[in-house]
């Protein structure tokens, strides 16, 4: 299979351990967060940040500040990117021709 046919992605047998947590410290301006998620969740976050053209950084803030009510940042990112995983497919899935959408 080729990176193309699989989202880019590369083959799992070259990758590091996908769940295994990894901390980073993020900064935005003053503030600096220190933020340990798997790291299918960082390639997930770098990949929506280059899409929009921004920084990881500016990402996570916009995230913090659109959930921060629930007090649990890697929460909110971890939804924010299994959102965005779902859109990205969505529109794979409505621009293969000859395939019906599905409701549900």
């Amino acid at each position: 299979m080729s990176n193309e046919d699989n989202g880019g992605l590369k083959p799992a047998s070259s990758e590091k351990d996908p769940f295994a947590p990894e901390f980073r410290v993020v900064a935005r301006g003053n503030v600096r967060r220190g933020i340990r998620l798997e790291r299918i969740f960082w390639t997930t976050l770098k990949r929506m940040a280059e899409n929009r053209k921004i920084t990881m950084g500016a990402l996570i803030e916009e995230i913090a500040q659109q959930h921060g009510e629930s007090g649990n940042l890697t929460s909110a990112i971890r939804v924010t990117c299994l959102r965005w995983l779902d859109e990205q497919n969505a529109s794979l899935r409505e621009s293969q021709p000859g395939k019906e959408k599905k409701s549900g």
